[in-house]
C-alpha cells in the first residue's frame, strides 16, 4: 500500500524504500504533466532497497527526481494518456 502527501505534492527529501519477508518488492507509482499538457505515470517495482531524491523547484514548477537501488531485478513501466484518468486506468 503507497504514501502520498495530504496534497499530492512530495516535499523536497530522501526517501528510502525496502521490501520485507511479507512483502517481496516495493511499488512506487509517480504521476505528473509534461509541458506539453499531457499526463505521465512511471510504475517501478524492484525487490531492492531505494533512495528516492525530490527537489521541487518553485520558480518554474519542475521537479527533479533521482533514483538508486541496492540491485535487483526490477520493472519500469511508463504510461501517457491525456487526462489523469487515462494514465491511472
Amino acid at each position: 500500500m503507497g504514501v502520498a502527501a495530504p496534497d499530492l505534492w512530495m516535499k523536497d527529501g530522501d526517501f528510502s524504500l525496502w521490501a520485507s519477508d511479507d512483502r517481496p518488492a516495493v511499488d512506487t507509482f509517480i504521476m505528473g504533466q509534461s509541458v506539453n499538457n499531457t499526463w505521465y505515470g512511471i510504475f517501478v517495482n524492484n525487490a531492492a532497497a531505494q533512495d528516492w531524491n525530490v527537489k521541487n523547484s518553485p520558480s518554474d514548477g519542475k521537479v527533479i527526481l533521482r533514483s538508486i537501488a541496492s540491485g535487483g531485478v526490477g520493472d519500469i513501466v511508463f504510461i501517457v494518456g491525456r487526462y489523469p484518468k487515462n494514465v491511472i486506468s
